[in-house]
């Protein structure tokens, strides 16, 4: 891993999987921030027509050594602020946010 890999870069907002993968927490606050600064980037500098994200999910368990993701930091973090979706409603609650927050930004972008 080179210095500028963003695993190393965001320690906070990545887990290393089993298999050795290094793959971002889409439910982080950090990762969804960063992910939105690149798209939004990509919205100022382009006339682009829209955005398809393949890979902002979380990962089947074969990528883990077929164990369940490792967010536990942030669902339990999630719960500490008193959050009561189950894991996967958690996860799937993260990822519908994030594309909608993404939309919303892209939007007021476009009508500046």
């Amino acid at each position: 891993m080179t210095s500028a890999s963003m695993a190393r870069k965001m320690p906070e907002s990545v887990v290393k999987l089993k298999q050795g993968y290094y793959w971002f927490d889409p439910s982080k606050q950090s990762t969804q921030d960063h992910a939105a600064r690149v798209v939004m980037d990509i919205v100022k500098r382009y006339d682009i027509d829209g955005v398809h994200f393949d890979d902002y999910f979380y990962p089947y368990a074969e990528y883990n050594g077929g164990q369940d993701f490792p967010d536990s930091d942030s669902y339990n973090e999630f719960k500490r602020n008193g959050g009561s979706l189950s894991r996967g409603d958690f996860r799937r609650n993260s990822v519908n946010t994030f594309i909608e927050r993404i939309y919303k930004d892209i939007k007021k972008k476009r009508t500046l």
